[in-house]
């Protein structure tokens, strides 16, 4: 990352910093697959609280912290698997 990129750094930071959270609940678990699937649970949990604050900072006329949190959920979705549209699923 470089250095000026600085939403991207603080929200990876975010995104680190739940995953030392999300290693220690699902610790001693022995499926590998059970933990990817917690982390992607845990990547949504994050874009979703930011898609209510969003809603929150647009009611309180707060256009610069909402338009952070969209920055912020950009940098997060870039660690989701991409999604498949209908036609995309229907190729498959």
């Amino acid at each position: 990352m470089k250095p000026r990129e600085m939403r991207t750094v603080s929200t990876t930071r975010l995104i680190l910093a739940e995953l030392k959270g999300c290693d220690v609940a699902v610790r001693g678990m022995a499926a590998e697959d059970l933990w990817d699937i917690e982390i992607q649970r845990m990547v949504q949990v994050m874009i979703q609280r930011r898609r209510e604050s969003i809603t929150l900072y647009e009611q309180g006329n707060r256009a610069d912290s909402a338009q952070q949190e969209r920055e912020e959920i950009a940098v997060i979705e870039g660690f989701l698997p991409d999604q498949l549209d209908r036609p995309g699923i229907r190729r498959r």
